[in-house]
């Protein structure tokens, strides 16, 4: 067995050893036949890019018949304490800025491998079939509201340009002290609390309300209202598989890519 590969075999014995509840579909060797002999590459994806990869895939291993993509999907704050933990995770796609800054603080990422890949937007929701009574952010003040579900801030980015926006109108210390306020674990989570009418309304990315027969986009946060809200994706530095890993990064800016997140209405890299 390679260097590179006993390497990632200890890994995987300290992560299964030590790792603490990883959301994942990560199990067996690397080392394993796939596909022909090829590798299989571990995506640590936020919640709010399952289905564009889901869309991707099939592409990118067209385009690159040995290599197979896993996804491990949760939370970007997650992934990035699992990845500091040396979960075995290849690539690393965040839906904020923030979680790759401490990565990359720690030289956890491959040098020259981050890159902004979409953009998305924030938007308010309610359960379809409701009366769409909010028609701006200042109306989530009003008292009618009693429940509005966001991204727990701490973890998910959605949640932190979630408070950022509520903030800025003066309502995030108001609906906190109110306990109006019902914390998900991921976006997908808060647009489920309202399709389900556990909540009146929720703030979640304007990708994940596409489409949803259960839930209804009320109104559209102005990009201004939240600091720029961008999708960076980047090479763990201790993946044994650096060129497929920058291929499949490349590819994600590449226009094939890029045609693919557009059909899923995420707006262009900066």
């Amino acid at each position: 067995m390679s260097q590179g590969l006993c390497r990632v075999s200890r890994r995987r014995l300290l992560w299964g050893a030590a790792g603490w509840g990883a959301i994942a579909l990560v199990s067996g060797c690397r080392d394993r036949p796939v596909r022909s002999a090829g590798i299989t590459l571990t995506v640590g994806i936020a919640a709010s890019l399952i289905d564009l990869f889901r869309a991707i895939q099939p592409v990118f291993e067209a385009q690159e018949p040995t290599v197979s993509l896993r996804f491990t999907v949760a939370a970007s704050g997650l992934l990035q304490r699992q990845i500091e933990q040396r979960a075995p995770i290849d690539v690393f796609a965040s839906a904020g800025e923030a979680q790759m800054d401490a990565l990359a603080a720690q030289s956890l990422l491959l040098p020259n491998s981050r890159a902004v890949f979409v953009q998305n937007r924030l938007v308010i929701v309610q359960p379809a079939g409701q009366d769409p009574w909010i028609r701006a952010l200042e109306d989530l003040g009003q008292p009618r509201l009693r429940r509005l579900a966001l991204g727990n801030p701490e973890t998910v980015p959605a949640g932190r340009y979630a408070r950022a926006a509520l903030e800025s109108a003066g309502l995030y210390q108001p609906l906190a002290q109110a306990q109006k306020l019902v914390f998900a674990e991921n976006v997908r989570q808060a647009l489920t609390y309202v399709e389900q009418g556990n909540v009146d309304a929720g703030l979640v990315y304007a990708t994940d309300a596409r489409g949803r027969d259960r839930a209804q986009v009320v109104y559209t946060l102005p990009a201004d209202a939240t600091p720029p809200i961008r999708y960076p994706v980047a090479v763990v530095a201790e993946t044994p598989y650096p060129a497929e890993a920058q291929r499949f990064v490349a590819f994600l800016l590449s226009e094939a890519g890029q045609a693919i997140a557009r059909r899923f209405g995420f707006l262009a890299p900066p």
